[in-house]
């Protein structure tokens, strides 16, 4: 098991380099938890963050257990993934939309509370509408292994990179969640919003389009 492991290392590594870039990219889930964090706070952003997390390992298993492989075979379940992706992203566009337009400039924090508990599940509904997801970690799983199929190399592949978003994603809500951050919300919320808005608009009319 060791000696297979140390073989794939290189292509190991670069997976985890080629997955740690996606990640840090500023695409809707890493903006979603921008916005969210210096909306309602670290709490806040680290729900939602938990909750796009737990989608990420839900895509990585199943990219592990070969079903990325007959979702790509089957045209018509990526058609529905990308429909159903791209409204959410655009009730989000639309949700933004909303805040950049308002002119309240202050947090409700009975609000927060009340929508603390559903956090956790947009976070999660955000990241299962993705069917890029499921691609990137078939991508990952692909150049990890080589030319030969290996279980602990697999296995060493998707626990870094798990390990790796998170990092990189609780990271993000955590800064985004500070005292400068959040002030800067508060001065430039309109432009924030109306940002966001347009980027999950734009994301979730390419997803759609695309179906």
């Amino acid at each position: 098991m060791l000696i297979e492991i140390m073989d794939s290392w290189p292509n190991i590594l670069l997976a985890y380099a080629t997955l740690s870039i996606v990640a840090l990219a500023p695409g809707p889930t890493a903006m979603a938890i921008m916005g969210i964090s210096m909306r309602q706070g670290r709490s806040a952003g680290f729900l939602f963050t938990a909750g796009c997390m737990s989608g990420a390992a839900s895509w990585a298993l199943m990219a592990g257990l070969g079903l990325s492989a007959w979702i790509t075979t089957y045209a018509q379940g990526v058609i529905i993934l990308k429909i159903i992706g791209g409204i959410y992203l655009l009730w989000m566009a639309y949700k933004s939309l909303r805040l950049a337009m308002s002119k309240a400039n202050k947090l409700d924090q009975s609000a927060a509370v009340r929508a603390s508990g559903d956090l956790y599940r947009r976070g999660l509904l955000l990241h299962l509408t993705n069917p890029k997801a499921i691609l990137g970690w078939a991508a990952v799983i692909t150049i990890s292994q080589g030319e030969s199929a290996s279980i602990p190399v697999l296995v060493v592949t998707l626990l870094g990179c798990l390990l790796i978003t998170n990092i990189i994603h609780f990271t993000y809500a955590s800064l985004f969640a500070s005292k400068a951050a959040m002030a800067t919300y508060r001065r430039a919320r309109r432009w924030i919003e109306g940002t966001l808005a347009t980027v999950f608009g734009y994301a979730g009319y390419r997803l759609m389009t695309s179906a």
